[in-house]
């Protein structure tokens, strides 16, 4: 079986050239996932790194500045030494902020620890990928009829 590997920041992709592909894999760069949302509603199987990998992904170059600021000075951790990865840094805030973002509530999403690990999950049948395309559409369709409820009783009570 043939795999291709396109890069979409390099070529931008229509959604329907988005949804030929048999699965996408993604590097998710931001905490907010539009790009997901929109894969996921087309029932794309998604590859996305898991955890710790994930974090190299998601504001890979942001230490939180803040958060050292917030802590007091006896809690702060201790600053990189040189020549250290700032990634481990605020591992463990990352791990639990990660919990609340759809790149980890969203169900049906296939996780890759590696690039060897993404490429041995990318030969999976094409019968799992259609059941797990066939979950992520039940899903998606629950989280329309959530948002439609949420906006009629929004609207009913509006005009109430």
């Amino acid at each position: 079986m043939r795999q291709q590997l396109v890069d979409i920041m390099m070529k931008p992709m229509s959604f329907a050239e988005i949804a030929s592909f048999r699965a996408v894999a993604m590097l998710p760069h931001i905490p907010n996932a539009l790009r997901l949302a929109d894969v996921y509603a087309m029932a794309v199987p998604l590859f996305l790194p898991s955890e710790p990998l994930i974090h190299k992904f998601v504001w890979p170059d942001d230490p939180l500045p803040l958060l050292s600021k917030a802590r007091p000075p006896r809690m702060a951790e201790p600053k990189p030494s040189a020549g250290s990865s700032r990634f481990y840094q605020f591992r463990w805030e990352r791990h639990y902020w990660l919990q609340y973002t759809e790149w980890w509530l969203r169900p049906h999403l296939l996780h890759f620890s590696s690039a060897r690990d993404l490429l041995e999950k990318a030969t999976i049948s094409d019968e799992a990928l259609l059941r797990i395309s066939d979950a992520m559409r039940s899903h998606q369709a629950q989280l329309q009829m959530d948002a439609l409820d949420y906006w009629q009783t929004a609207l009913a009570a509006a005009l109430g």
